[in-house]
């Protein structure tokens, strides 16, 4: 255009009016380039100041965590084996990991697409699907055996976009194995000799729930809601089974101010209720209900760094099944859900990206200064008659 406009004005004088609102466009461009680069530098500023000092989450444990609050490298979780932290050690051993197993794992990034067809195993029920495994294991300390839950992972940790910081390796039980340091829960490639407790996997399990004040079943909880849950649980056999029905309500708590157990045994520091010595004939089905008020004021506590399933707006129930009641977050709740759905770029792209536009609007602005010099010089000589 700046080319047409002198070649036009060395054969046709009266043109220089086109040249004059040449002029004019080329001041508006010039002030638009500048702003953009005086907006620019402090954004690339505060992206390099992100990077260097990068947000941490302030919900970075959970009750779900192996080891509590994760491991975060090979020393803590060797530490932690060793001092058999949350019967870490015991847990592995169950697995048929050994210490030096252990040893031998190498840091690396576990992508979505890597837990296809893996299981987290961790002390509760992500998400209860039929593919759910139970593994009772022993401790030193007790008796009685603890159970430890054997999770599809990719039901465990929803997010496509996201990775996980892991140390990886292989076992000779096991094969490829990974401890996730966030967490300290093993993600499995396959499942180890399981070892069920009959009585209880023969139980048909299920959870309903009934928002007493909308009364409706599938409603969006609002604050200060009431929730009556329903468990069932069935005996499809011929012998009378002694059971004990225990529900985890920890994902409930989130957003519940209070817990009504009814008949049952609720523990407000674990998040779970209990219904002890239950026995239930052949063919006999047992229902047991408990309550939640929602609080008044919905938290808008990030989303958990462990357990994806902490503060995401739904709160679970697992129960034989997964039943997810869908809650009223604050906004700020719904952009970052959103902004978890955004592709994972890599630190290093997003500089060059910076850079390589930091560095195209400085262009395009010198250049528009450039022309409007030359453009003041031709029409000063074009007036002075110079051109003519």
């Amino acid at each position: 255009m700046f080319r047409k406009y002198i070649t036009d004005l060395a054969l046709s004088p009266t043109s220089i009016g086109e040249v004059a609102l040449y002029a004019k466009e080329l001041k508006r461009e010039e002030k638009l380039r500048r702003l953009s680069a005086f907006l620019l530098i402090p954004a690339i500023v505060l992206q390099v100041l992100v990077l260097a000092y990068p947000p941490e989450s302030n919900n970075t444990a959970s009750r779900y965590d192996l080891v509590y609050g994760g491991t975060q490298n090979l020393e803590n979780t060797l530490r932690a084996y060793n001092r058999n932290t949350a019967f870490f050690n015991d847990k592995l051993s169950a697995l048929g990991i050994t210490h030096e197993e252990i040893r031998a794992l190498n840091p690396a990034t576990i992508a979505y697409r890597d837990l296809d067809g893996a299981y987290l195993a961790s002390d509760r029920p992500f998400a209860a699907t039929n593919d759910t495994k139970a593994l009772p294991y022993h401790t030193a300390s007790q008796e009685t055996p603890r159970t430890l839950y054997l999770n599809p992972a990719q039901a465990a940790l929803p997010y496509k976009q996201q990775t996980h910081d892991a140390l990886t390796g292989t076992s000779h039980a096991l094969g490829n194995f990974a401890i996730l340091t966030d967490s300290g829960s093993v993600l499995l490639s396959s499942l180890p000799d399981l070892r069920y407790l009959a009585t209880e996997t023969d139980l048909i399990r299920s959870v309903t729930v009934h928002n007493d004040t909308q009364n409706a079943a599938d409603a969006t909880a609002q604050p200060s809601d009431r929730l009556t849950y329903t468990l069932t649980v069935e005996n499809p056999t011929e012998d009378t089974i002694a059971t004990t029905i225990t529900h985890d309500v920890a994902d409930i708590q989130e957003y519940a101010d209070a817990v009504d157990a009814k008949d049952g045994q609720f523990n407000p520091e674990n998040g779970l209720i209990t219904w002890p010595n239950l026995e239930l004939p052949a063919g006999e089905t047992v229902q047991k209900r408990f309550s939640a008020r929602l609080k008044p004021h919905l938290p808008a506590t990030a989303q958990g760094q462990s357990n994806p399933h902490s503060f995401d707006c739904l709160m679970r129930s697992s129960f034989g099944e997964s039943l997810f009641t869908p809650v009223a977050c604050p906004l700020t709740k719904t952009v970052e859900t959103a902004s978890r759905e955004l592709p994972n770029v890599q630190n290093n792209t997003v500089i060059a990206l910076s850079a390589l536009l930091f560095a195209t609007i400085l262009f395009y602005y010198v250049r528009s200064l450039q022309y409007k010099e030359e453009i003041r010089l031709i029409r000063r000589d074009a007036n002075e008659g110079a051109l003519l």
